[in-house]
């Protein structure tokens, strides 16, 4: 805890976090029902609220995946304490937390800036598509099929590949939150891709899409979105640089560009370029 007149930092409980969850959806953020309650099962320890005396005027979580990996996210500071130092000193109590682990953050491109001074370096832009799905006719691929607790290790094992560190923590707890769909492709017994979509106050969600090639990319993405009706808003945050025929699948579907963020790492361990990684879960789990 630091301590200065009023103000105070101390690590939120899950039931403290709920304000900073209506605080970025006044933003526009439109946050997964279930988000908060994943960054807590991962790392109760990770989520920082600044205090003005009894009142939540600033947050940031920073989440430690693993013992090499930890990533921020939800830098949120309430509208009228904007200006005076609080984010900041949230973060300062924050860092910390992740000890000597590599750092990971997404960040808009006008902080990306201030986000270098810190120690981070810009790898690469992650773009977040959405809009009114477009129904397909598509079949039914014999592979493809929820994914079940005995599939989980597997998946832990082949999301590390494209991922800076193996996250069983994470995965454990997404893949069967209340209200998330996953689905799973193997051939012969070798995973080619996986998928989750998720409730949103408006909408859905796709994320992680991992897949081996932009066709098994697009199966899974019809797979996940086969039980929504037409015009129902879909968004999925993920990288430039995957495959040019996925971008053009999901303009097909109706689900064009809004803006983007810049994904941005700080240390020495691994960082994948995983172009298999056609979606991330969202900006403060990677």
């Amino acid at each position: 805890m630091n301590k200065s007149n009023d103000f105070t930092v101390k690590k939120a409980t899950r039931q403290d976090w709920e304000c900073v969850v209506q605080w970025g959806n006044k933003e526009g953020w439109n946050i997964g029902y279930h988000d908060a309650d994943c960054m807590y099962s991962v790392d109760n320890d990770g989520l920082f609220i600044g205090w003005l005396a009894d009142q939540a005027v600033a947050a940031v979580s920073l989440i430690n995946h693993s013992e090499q990996y930890a990533i921020w996210g939800n830098y949120l500071v309430n509208n009228e304490f904007r200006g005076k130092g609080y984010g900041k000193a949230v973060c300062k109590v924050a860092r910390s937390h992740s000890g000597n682990r590599d750092i990971g953050s997404n960040a808009m491109p006008h902080m990306v800036s201030n986000y270098t001074r810190s120690g981070l370096k810009p790898i690469y832009n992650i773009v977040h598509y959405t809009g009114k799905l477009k129904k397909i006719a598509s079949e039914n691929i014999k592979e493809i099929s929820i994914v079940k607790p005995h599939h989980i290790d597997n998946i832990i094992k082949y999301d590390g590949l494209f991922f800076p560190t193996l996250r069983q923590n994470f995965l454990n707890s997404w893949l069967s939150f209340p209200g998330h769909t996953s689905y799973l492709k193997t051939v012969n017994g070798d995973i080619y891709g996986y998928g989750v979509i998720r409730p949103l106050p408006d909408g859905f969600r796709i994320g992680p899409l991992v897949a081996r090639t932009p066709a098994d990319a697009e199966e899974l993405f019809n797979a996940l979105t086969s039980g929504l009706p037409e015009n129902t808003k879909i968004s999925i945050f993920l990288p430039e640089y995957v495959h040019g025929s996925f971008f053009s699948f999901l303009r097909k579907r109706e689900l064009f560009e809004q803006y983007h963020v810049v994904y941005m790492h700080n240390g020495s361990f691994k960082m994948n370029m995983p172009n298999d990684m056609y979606g991330i879960a969202n900006l403060d789990l990677g």
